[in-house]
């Protein structure tokens, strides 16, 4: 699906920037629209922290997204997925607390970024609040991986740094960048995307077209921080009823390994078969009518 998604964001690509005044992020109207587009294929596009400068006045700069297949997944397997591997679990759920209860995966998926993309604003995706703060534990993992393993994962990442989001000056200067084909992130510590390279300069990701560069995300939610969510006790991502978001999670109850799951029917999901119809929003008068409704959904929001 991944050239089907560029696909989609490039049609958008004159309403990556919001509208003055609304406050709006880059590329969350984008994301809603492409979002509609791929939604009988089980995808869903958001645009998390942006792009920024990296000199004053620090200003958002462009758009970044996360790509979920959560929905997908759900046809698939239901609400419980395999377990993993023996190794796997001692890593994520080593602690006494998490060990013999369930682990949940909050988001599956892939980061995607344009060429020329300045690096993303530092971050926290969720913490714990109250009687929630972190303590000894990492409690929403989060695992990043290439497809192709010639390909090194850049995220960077402050160390030590669970400030609850909030970053000060010093942090920049602790940032360290990872190069593996595969890391762990602990979502509370500070951490961002790295830079993308000019079009021109930049190979393909592995699935992604020229310029564009994807990591592969698995974001998890052990058990103590299925507490800290089911308690309305996070900050970052929260817990939200009235949100039209779906914050559902999958469990990992299933037998170990990699099941044979097919493909409902009716979904069409054949490698490489995915298509959508013409954009509304391919001519000049359909990029009209989207300018109106961009402003409407902005202010409104």
């Amino acid at each position: 699906f991944s050239d089907l998604v560029i696909q989609e964001l490039e049609l958008l690509r004159d309403f990556w920037q919001p509208c003055k005044g609304s406050g709006e992020r880059y590329g969350a109207f984008a994301g809603m629209k492409a979002s509609e587009r791929l939604r009988d294929l089980g995808l869903a596009v958001y645009s998390p922290g942006p792009s920024q400068q990296q000199e004053p006045p620090f200003g958002d700069t462009g758009p970044r997204w996360y790509v979920s297949v959560t929905p997908l997944a759900m046809q698939l397997f239901g609400e419980s997925l395999p377990l993993p591997p023996d190794h796997l679990r001692e890593l994520l759920m080593g602690h006494p607390s998490d060990g013999n209860r369930p682990l949940r995966a909050r988001g599956l998926g892939w980061t995607l970024a344009p060429s020329g993309s300045d690096p993303q604003a530092l971050h926290a995706d969720i913490w714990g609040n109250g009687a929630h703060e972190r303590t000894d534990r990492t409690r929403w993992p989060h695992i990043l991986w290439k497809r192709n393993h010639s390909e090194m994962c850049t995220t960077e990442v402050v160390p030590g740094a669970f400030t609850q989001g909030a970053y000060q000056d010093c942090h920049f200067q602790q940032i360290r960048r990872a190069r593996a084909p595969v890391i762990v992130v602990d979502s509370e510590a500070l951490h961002r995307g790295a830079a993308t390279a000019p079009a021109t300069a930049a190979p393909a990701s592995f699935g992604a077209r020229p310029g564009w560069v994807s990591t592969l995300s698995l974001e998890l939610c052990t058990a103590s921080g299925w507490d800290a969510w089911e308690d309305y006790a996070t900050g970052g991502t929260t817990k939200d009823p009235s949100s039209p978001l779906d914050w559902r999670m999958l469990v990992f109850g299933g037998e170990p390994g990699i099941a044979a799951v097919p493909v409902p029917d009716g979904l069409g999901l054949r490698l490489g078969a995915a298509s959508l119809s013409p954009a509304p929003w391919a001519s000049e008068e359909g990029k009209a009518r989207l300018m109106t409704e961009q402003r409407e959904w902005e202010f409104q929001a």
